[in-house]
């Protein structure tokens, strides 16, 4: 009943929004309901954009209902992560991607997906006040996800921006709560004059997780989830991690004056001003990257967030990974969801704007002085006061029975320069002026203060050349590249990477992709304390990666297939007892994605499917993974109503997948057990009504007929079907003032 009643409150006051939504867009269109019915697009001229590059303006773009049913952050991505079961839980990946790393990096990445950094908070160019907000709520009132922005001006050239995330999840088996936590405010100042522009972020991140260290699954029967015994009933691990940053742009040959034109078509008025206009992605002819995406059809994907959907990825997107980034993403992880769950969407009266004198003519270069000053702060401990029962567990890192504490606290104080120069080039279709060139140098200086228990305070400084080359000689070819190389403690650290992209029309889009880095070891893999005795310290040797991939696409079919080849010299894992190691083999992992969506009147079938074959067993991952997602969409009751009902599926070939150790936060190999081939059935009903979104599901319903239990890592299980812990609803919706 109470997804009716909220479903009844919401509908009565008028509430929600196309805008805000739980997936970012589907895999192909997925129709609107047969018949000569077109599929509603609900698009605004609202754009955001991104502190980091505020000259790269998207456009809001309702997805409808494509993939709104995916609330856990987990599935919002072309490549599903795995995690511990519950919603909150710690994540690692099923398909194996370069991660991007520069600099000192404390090593705990299991709850990345749930934080924000400083890169992750959109500015908006707006006229109206508005509230972007979702809710769902799991099978009990404890187990809740919220997500809200908000962003106003104050006064002209201010405005103002709230992102704030959080999930309270008491788990279905017994002490797995997860309590996290993600907000953010920013102030964005735009001078008059239109040679400065300043912004002022605070990030707040805290995590909670309750750590029963995997299930002891029965022999004989099948138990509700809080009949199972588990392994630690005392374990807990928190995160905090604030960030403050304060970026500023100079523009050094911006005009100034202004026309006295009259008001014009907002449509057009909001793309005017070179710095805060949608302008076209350096290297693309598209308001969105289309170095990451693949346009089968004309409307334009949100892009809010780089992290995507899941159940099947839209197939007119190529896979937003990290390869094929010629800039590398904010925070060398997917960024948390968009919008309320993840679509982002405003949907308010477009600004109100005046007419500019173009600030930069067509071969004009421009120039720009960037700064940016950052300092984070934080604490990551593991504690568990009740050792008694738990030395099997803990195994030679038990080394104190009055219980086992792992606590690290840092600090970091972070300066960034740049000189950026670029040249526009003539306006297209759409009114923005094409970027033709991007040439960028940068320095950045990073003084890290670790202090790890129990050892007193280590300071490690990293210094980085950054530097950025695009151009676009012609519309049918982009080049992205960047690259960065440490100096100080990181001295020799570096990465590479490039893309290229060859438009070639009617055949297709092909697009290559190469990244070369290497990076040095992580604190916890460099040393590691428990209750203030030494468990390890190393000298390991630096991890060198290669990866070259290309996709090719036919948008017309809706299909895509990707080959990619990575190399990895001296990597390091944890072993079959939790403790790491560095493998002096080198490992080749070869992999194959393809994608095809199909569509027959109102049913669509949506299907992506991943090969991996990888030479050593120390990385392990399923050899086929796939996704598909199979529904019905239309229009019913008058039309009033979009509704969607179908089936989610995953499937993963057996394989020995990883465990999860709360005591050192990291995944690790085991050999004791195989997890069969296993598919995840998910059924799912949404709708949407005028402004709200809702959605009804039932996660992984398998169990209820074959009496076994289901598992993505090792000794978690998987809560299941209508009544153990696997029904969810939720809703989102806007307002716009």
């Amino acid at each position: 009943m109470l997804p009716l009643v909220a479903f009844a409150q919401f509908g009565q006051r008028g509430g929600g929004g196309s805008g805000g939504g739980f997936g970012t867009g589907g895999f192909g269109s997925g129709g609107s309901g047969g018949g000569q019915q077109k599929r509603a697009v609900d698009s605004t001229n609202i754009y955001y954009f991104y502190g980091d590059n505020p000259s790269l303006i998207f456009p809001f773009q309702d997805s409808i209902l494509n993939e709104f049913q995916q609330f856990d952050p987990i599935r919002q991505r072309v490549y599903d992560y795995a995690h511990l079961g519950n919603l909150g839980s710690a994540h690692r990946p099923l398909v194996y991607e370069p991660k991007y790393r520069r600099g000192f990096d404390l090593g705990f990445h299991q709850f990345d997906l749930y934080q924000k950094t400083t890169n992750d908070i959109p500015f908006y160019k707006i006229e109206q006040a508005y509230t972007n907000a979702a809710f769902s709520q799991g099978p009990t009132q404890n187990d809740l996800f919220f997500s809200v922005k908000f962003s106003r001006n104050f006064d002209e050239g201010l405005n103002f921006v709230v992102d704030h995330t959080r999930i309270n999840n008491v788990g279905s088996y017994d002490h797995q709560k997860a309590r996290h936590a993600a907000s953010a405010f920013g102030f964005w100042y735009h001078a008059p004059s239109g040679r400065y522009d300043s912004y002022v972020t605070f990030i707040h991140n805290k995590i909670f997780h309750e750590d029963n260290g995997g299930v002891i699954e029965p022999q004989d029967t099948i138990l509700p989830p809080f009949q199972v015994d588990i392994n630690l009933d005392d374990a807990k691990t928190s995160f905090l991690k604030n960030e403050i940053a304060y970026r500023q742009y100079f523009y050094l040959n911006r005009g100034q004056k202004k026309s006295k034109t009259p008001e014009i078509d907002p449509s057009i008025a909001a793309l005017q001003d070179s710095v805060l206009r949608p302008k076209l992605d350096s290297l693309a002819n598209s308001s969105l990257d289309s170095l990451q995406k693949i346009n089968y059809d004309s409307s334009i994907v949100d892009s809010l967030k780089l992290i995507k959907s899941d159940t099947i990825p839209p197939i007119n997107q190529a896979p937003k990974t990290n390869l094929g980034k010629g800039i590398p993403p904010p925070s060398g992880r997917p960024p948390f969801a968009k919008g309320g769950f993840s679509g982002g969407q405003i949907g308010a009266k477009p600004p109100n704007a005046k007419r500019e004198f173009d600030p930069f003519p067509p071969g004009k270069r421009a120039f720009t002085i960037y700064h940016q000053f950052k300092y984070t702060s934080g604490r990551y401990k593991f504690y568990d006061d009740d050792v008694t029962d738990d030395s099997l567990f803990y195994a030679e890192k038990l080394t104190d029975f009055r219980g086992v504490r792992n606590f690290i606290e840092f600090k970091e104080v972070e300066n960034t320069f740049k000189l950026q120069t670029f040249k526009l080039g003539e306006k297209d279709t759409s009114g923005v002026r094409r970027q033709n060139d991007l040439v960028e140098v940068g320095l950045v200086h990073r003084l890290n203060f670790i202090d790890q228990e129990p050892i007193d305070t280590s300071t490690y400084q990293n210094l980085f050349l950054t530097g950025k080359v695009d151009f676009n000689p012609s519309e049918r070819l982009k080049v992205r590249t960047y690259a960065h190389l440490g100096l100080l403690n990181n001295a020799g650290d570096f990465r590479f990477s490039g893309d290229l992209v060859l438009d070639l029309k009617k055949i297709g889009l092909l697009q290559i992709d190469v990244i070369n880095q290497l990076y040095s070891p992580s604190l916890i893999q460099h040393r590691f304390y428990v209750s203030q005795r030494q468990i390890w310290e190393n000298d390991f040797n630096r991890t060198l990666e290669t990866s070259i991939g290309g996709t090719y696409s036919l948008p017309r079919f809706k299909f895509s297939a990707t080959v990619r080849n990575q190399l990895i010299t001296n990597y390091i894992y944890f072993d079959t007892a939790s403790t790491v190691r560095q493998h002096g083999t080198a490992i080749n992992i070869l992999q194959l994605m393809v994608r095809k969506g199909f569509k027959f009147g109102p049913i669509s079938f949506n299907n992506l499917l991943v090969f991996q074959n990888i030479s050593e067993n120390v990385i392990r991952l399923p050899d086929v993974y796939s996704k598909h997602s199979l529904f019905i969409e239309g229009r019913i009751f008058k039309k009033v109503m979009l509704a969607r009902l179908g089936f989610d599926v995953r499937f993963a070939t057996a394989y020995q997948a990883d465990t999860y150790n709360p005591l050192i936060g990291q995944f690790h190999i085991q050999n004791n057990e195989e997890l069969p081939i296993t598919p995840l059935v998910d059924v799912f009903f949404s709708f949407k009504i005028s402004k709200l979104r809702f959605f009804l599901k039932a996660e992984n319903w398998m169990p209820v007929f074959n009496e076994k239990y289901n598992y993505q890592t090792t000794d978690y299980a998987l809560p299941f079907g209508w009544t153990r812990g696997g029904l969810r609803f939720g809703l989102s919706w806007r307002m716009v003032d």
